[in-house]
């Protein structure tokens, strides 16, 4: 092994190569790949390189992949577990037209889109020179002996749709042939002896030690605050924390001196509240989930029902409107109530009516 290191300044990061030559590796496994017409958005044929896994629950496609065929992206959410229950998850879904190079075999699949599919493959050069492919075996994947990327992942779903009785063995210590309908597929393990030397080389930044403590010690130095305004010391003093005889913190909602000059905002907020109850009436499973979280909101002390007519003339009152926000991938609250509290919507909580009662939140 040969180590070269290039010489840099001392306030700048240090380059180290290394270099080295393998003879061969325990045992190199060939997976089954192909070579296949994908469809763009105008239904002309790309070629794109696909590996066929039996284990996978879907199918995947490179993100690059689907740019370079202008394919339609569709919302997905959907959590992946892989090897050492390592997690990831797929944020959108696309319908991938393929066909077949050698036979009239065509599908549509769903995929996930995910940045990269695997690794690439093989992962490293096979020499195959000695090899001796029967005639009139055309092969799915005419370069499966060379590293390349692959661009989409057939799952178990189509994946014994696409293979066909055909078997072939080339040799004692080589991989079998198997027929399919996008071709002859390569796979299968080959011996130590038959692998190709191997070149690896390896980059790697190494900062010097001294600018990464200092640049480390200026993070985590504690900037000098400034002195409080009279406001923000108030404000401050407002949210120490207080605790009931259950031991919860209790924390009080800080108004301005200048509360009274907030504007009527009743008819507003009623108006916002009778299109929910529209949008609730036109989904009832909505409904039920809204008026369930309402019902929680008020047992748990948040909101308490009033009568309106009994509220203090000189008392001013301010009203919040409120909206459904679905979450469907949410394991736990798939509908959450959110309150409209911004400056362009000042108003005191309403909620929807719940048995004939109309509630309002006490602020």
């Amino acid at each position: 092994m040969s180590v070269q290191t290039i010489p840099a300044p001392v306030d700048l990061p240090v380059s180290t190569t290394c270099s080295s030559n393998v003879v061969s590796f325990p045992k190199t496994v060939l997976l089954l790949t192909a070579v296949v017409h994908v469809l763009d958005k105008d239904n002309q044929p790309y070629p794109c390189r696909v590996l066929l896994d039996s284990d996978s629950q879907v199918n995947f496609v490179t993100e690059e992949m689907v740019n370079r065929l202008g394919l339609p992206k569709k919302p997905a959410n959907v959590p992946i577990v892989g090897i050492n229950a390592l997690r990831s998850l797929a944020r959108d879904k696309v319908v991938v037209k393929f066909q077949s190079r050698v036979s009239n075999f065509h599908a549509s699949l769903e995929c996930l889109v995910t940045p990269r599919v695997t690794g690439t493959i093989t992962t490293s050069r096979i020499d195959i020179t000695k090899w001796t492919i029967p005639e009139g075996v055309i092969l799915a994947d005419p370069k499966f002996h060379s590293p390349d990327k692959v661009d989409l992942l057939i799952g178990g779903e189509l994946f014994f749709d696409i293979l066909k009785p055909g078997q072939l063995s080339l040799a004692e210590g080589l991989p079998q042939l198997r027929d399919t309908y996008l071709g002859w597929i390569v796979a299968g393990a080959i011996n130590d002896q038959l692998v190709s030397n191997v070149s690896l080389q390896s980059n790697t930044a190494v900062e010097d030690i001294e600018q990464r403590m200092h640049r480390f010690w200026q993070v985590e130095e504690v900037p000098d605050v400034p002195k409080l305004s009279t406001e923000e010391a108030a404000r401050e003093a407002h949210f120490l924390s207080e605790r009931d005889e259950t031991g919860r913190f209790i924390v009080k909602l800080p108004f301005k001196d200048n509360l009274l000059q907030l504007d009527n905002c009743h008819s507003l907020a009623l108006k916002r509240f009778l299109m929910l109850e529209k949008r609730l009436i036109r989904n009832p499973e909505l409904q039920t989930q809204y008026m369930n979280f309402i019902r929680e909101y008020e047992a748990l002390g948040h909101c308490t029902e009033i009568n309106e007519s009994e509220d203090p003339p000189n008392k001013q009152t301010y009203y919040l409107p409120h909206h459904a926000v679905l979450r469907p991938s949410s394991s736990s609250t798939k509908c959450r109530v959110v309150f409209d509290a911004k400056r362009s919507a000042p108003y005191r909580a309403t909620v929807p009516k719940i048995q004939g009662c109309h509630h309002r939140r006490h602020l």
